[in-house]
Formats: structure tokens, sequence, C-alpha cells
């Protein structure tokens, strides 16, 4: 049997149609990873701290608990592993200090290596269907004005 140029051509279009028509519905979810923290939790962390925590999380923007005592205030956020948001959380904390926190420990800038490393590997090991622990990166904006934030236990909470 001779297959035909035409012939091959209508059946690998086929076959991408078909393809293409199993990821569709996986294309029009959210975009976006699912938040690994629960704004309840770093908002109970900024409560025991004596701050007034409020939490926004607009439906198409980064989530974020914002803790007040004073003049103090302190911002936080889960952020992409990839770095992704790291040039818009610089800007938005601008004047004030900036940390962010992964696997239990602080940093003063995000560890990219280490958190791309253990996103991808993490993500490979749940689609092996392992149960890989789930360590996300939290972006701290913490004001001049602030003497003692909580950053250890706020890392705690992404650890968890």
């Amino acid at each position: 049997m001779i297959i035909t140029r035409p012939a091959l051509s209508a059946a690998f279009g086929l076959l991408l149609a078909l393809s293409l028509s199993l990821k569709i519905p996986h294309l029009t979810g959210k975009l976006g990873a699912e938040p690994n923290v629960d704004l309840n939790q770093i908002a109970s962390v900024l409560d025991r701290h004596g701050y007034t925590a409020n939490q926004f999380a607009p439906p198409d923007d980064m989530a974020w608990v914002v803790g007040t005592s004073g003049s103090c205030a302190i911002r936080v956020s889960e952020v992409s592993p990839q770095g992704w948001h790291q040039s818009l959380v610089a800007k938005i904390a601008a004047d004030d200090q900036l940390f962010y926190t992964f696997a239990g420990q602080v940093y003063r800038e995000q560890p990219i290596f280490k958190t791309r490393v253990h996103y991808y590997w993490s993500k490979l090991g749940r689609n092996l269907g392992f149960d890989m622990p789930k360590h996300p990166v939290l972006a701290v904006i913490v004001m001049p004005s602030c003497d003692d934030a909580p950053l250890m236990e706020l890392a705690g909470i992404a650890n968890r």
C-alpha cells in the first residue's frame, strides 16, 4: 500500500487537531499556579505579633496580606519560584526593606536557583505520583519604621 503525500498530511493534521482538542480545556482554566500558602496563616502570624492584618486577593493579581501596627506596615505575598515577580515586587518595595522566605530560611534576594530547582523537581515528583513537599516563596516588604518583623515565623509557615 502506498501512502500519498496529501493523505499523510491529512493524517498528521487530524492528529494535531485531536491533540489540541485534548489540551484546550486545560488552557482555558485559571492561569498561574494555585497558591501554596493560606493567607489566613500569614494573617495569623501577623496578628500574634500585634499587627492588624488585612488580606487583599484581587481575582487576576497577586494576593497580599498587609499587617499594620502604628507607623509600621508589613506586606507579604507568595511569589513565583521562577523569579517572575522579582521586578514587580522590587518596584512595590521601593525604599522599604525586601526579604524572601523559602524552605524555612530568610534571604535578602530571592534564591532563584534554589527555588527553581525545588519547583521543577517537586513538580516532576508529583507527576510521577510521589508526595513532594511544597516550599513556596514569600516576598516580605517591611517598612523601615518596623523594629522586629516576624520573618523567621513567616518562613516557618512557608515550610509547612
